[in-house]
């Protein structure tokens, strides 16, 4: 199977695996490894690391204020979004 269907199959959730968005902030995290510092560095192992990087994830899309987003999480903006966007169910 093509890496490509591979990858959509993840991000739908059919399949598991890394979806593009965390194989995005992980390229992130290789560029800027000093962001995990904060997170309880230096870990005793690979189980350790896992868990800090995921709870930087967590926070970057969950907890941090997005410029793009005009200074909101984008659990803020994905609920505006939502309420503006829909029609109301009668």
């Amino acid at each position: 199977m093509r890496s490509w269907v591979k990858q959509a199959e993840i991000d739908d959730g059919v399949r598991g695996g890394l979806t593009s968005e965390e194989r995005k902030e992980l390229a992130e995290l290789h560029r800027n490894p000093a962001a995990l510092v904060t997170n309880g560095g230096p870990w005793k192992g690979r189980d350790d690391l896992e868990i800090a990087t995921r709870a930087w994830v967590s926070w970057l899309n969950e907890v941090r204020l997005h410029s793009e987003l005009d200074d909101r999480t984008p659990a803020e903006f994905e609920d505006d979004y939502r309420h503006t966007s829909q029609p109301n169910a009668a």
